[in-house]
């Protein structure tokens, strides 16, 4: 299976299931752009209980029962997620520091509305503009998401707040 690969960032999208919940992952680099349910603990999707398998079933049986459901039920509910996030990953951050007011980079609380209007604290947004000064963003392999931020982040209504507020 090919996964499409997400910039580092905390993103939320709606539940493929009931789109009327909203769904919180975390992607970090050093994990191989793996997802991860945010706040750690959390747990969105589908979800296999021992109470669902079939009577009876034992070893390889039972095993390649739980594979099949993984396959069936859990993979495709992930890819949606996934796909969802990469479909407009800068939509996707805003939403994450819209509904948790969470910089949707590195996660820490966003208590200034500029802040909070662009989804990124200000040490993001200096990290971010730093990085866009000496090019590092804005080579041709820049994702969407990192040319969306350098965008955000080089607005002159989002500077740093005095004493560090985010």
């Amino acid at each position: 299976m090919t996964t499409t690969p997400l910039p580092d960032g905390y993103y939320a999208v709606p539940d493929p299931d009931d789109p009327t919940t909203t769904t919180c992952w975390r992607v970090k680099d050093d994990s191989g752009g793996a997802l991860a349910a945010s706040p750690s603990g959390a747990h969105y999707g589908p979800a296999l209980y021992k109470r669902d398998l079939p009577k009876g079933l034992r070893g390889r049986e039972r095993g390649e029962w739980i594979t099949a459901w993984y396959q069936t039920v859990r993979h495709p509910w992930d890819r949606k997620v996934r796909e969802a996030i990469a479909a407009d990953p800068e939509a996707a951050g805003l939403r994450f520091a819209e509904y948790t007011h969470h910089c949707c980079r590195c996660n820490q609380p966003l208590t200034v509305p500029a802040s909070q209007a662009a989804g990124l604290g200000p040490d993001c947004v200096e990290i971010v503009r730093a990085k866009a000064a000496r090019g590092a963003v804005l080579a041709d392999s820049a994702t969407a998401r990192q040319r969306a931020i350098v965008d955000r982040a080089t607005r002159t209504d989002l500077v740093p707040a005095p004493n560090g507020g985010a």
